[in-house]
């Protein structure tokens, strides 16, 4: 009979969670990014990554960032480029943090500046994939507000939606 009961205050607490939807508008997703850049990365190519707009694409439920990225290899050899890079939202829920999972490049311009032969390219995909959008946060939850401190232990979905995200709750 307790484990009914439980049971039964569990699912009408998760459907009132569920009711409750955090937003974040792209506006706000694009103060934080910027906040985090210009990114400079400085191994065998040095990296620039500055000027980011965030993109929302609800019809791929992705969330992009085009920005400009400069490679350079020594004195004198550097290409720049505008890219946009994509991925699905994801959410850390250790650090209340969003990332981008499995970011991929989508476009690149100008087109050249992407040749699979080029071992500058290589290096420039390998770098901003894995070393860097893997660890960047497009967004971070506040302990400050009492609407992310809920979020933040209660993140069930996260969707693209219009102009924002939309982060479903839920106890499971």
């Amino acid at each position: 009979m307790k484990d009914a009961m439980l049971k039964a205050l569990m699912l009408a607490a998760n459907k009132l969670l569920s009711l409750y939807k955090l937003e974040v508008r792209q506006a706000e997703l694009q103060r934080w990014v910027e906040s985090k850049f210009p990114i400079r990365r400085e191994n065998f190519v040095t990296l620039t990554l500055r000027d980011p707009i965030v993109k929302l694409e609800p019809e791929d439920d992705r969330i992009g960032i085009e920005l400009t990225v400069r490679a350079e290899i020594g004195k004198g050899v550097a290409v720049e480029g505008r890219w946009l890079v994509d991925g699905e939202p994801a959410y850390d829920r250790d650090k209340g943090e969003f990332y981008l999972h499995n970011p991929a490049v989508r476009s690149v311009n100008p087109a050249l500046f992407i040749q699979d032969s080029n071992p500058l390219t290589q290096g420039v995909n390998e770098a901003i994939l894995g070393k860097i959008f893997y660890h960047l946060p497009v967004y971070t939850l506040k302990d400050d507000r009492l609407s992310h401190s809920l979020a933040k232990l209660l993140v069930k979905s996260i969707k693209v939606r219009g102009d924002r995200v939309i982060v479903e709750l839920g106890l499971y």
